[in-house]
């Protein structure tokens, strides 16, 4: 169903959007369970490296551990505001209902 607010046009309900964020929000936690589970795996390899070998290897990990790092981080941060911005809309939605209760009977809309 889409709703037209202004110039804005919501082609969503913001219970799929609630419902939706929170699915995501999930399935990163369960993937960043196990990419934290990978990582005690991956430093307990560390007795299989000895020298240059083992400290190129750590390197090339944390080099991309940081980048993981900020994908989950950006992610949650997107979940966040598609929460916030169902929030938003259920508020105004329900704003908008109540003063149109308070019209007398006899208003056209």
């Amino acid at each position: 169903m889409d709703t037209d607010i202004g110039s804005v046009k919501l082609k969503v309900k913001s219970e799929v959007l609630k419902d939706v964020s929170f699915e995501v929000e999930t399935k990163v936690a369960k993937v960043r369970n196990a990419y934290e589970r990978l990582d005690g795996i991956i430093r307990s390899t560390g007795s299989y490296w000895e020298g240059d070998g083992r400290v190129s290897m750590y390197n090339a990990y944390d080099i991309r551990q940081d980048d993981y790092e900020r994908m989950f981080i950006s992610i949650m941060n997107h979940v966040k505001n598609l929460q916030e911005i169902a929030g938003v809309y259920e508020l105004t939605e329900s704003t908008i209902v109540s003063a149109e209760s308070m019209l007398p009977g006899d208003v056209i809309f």
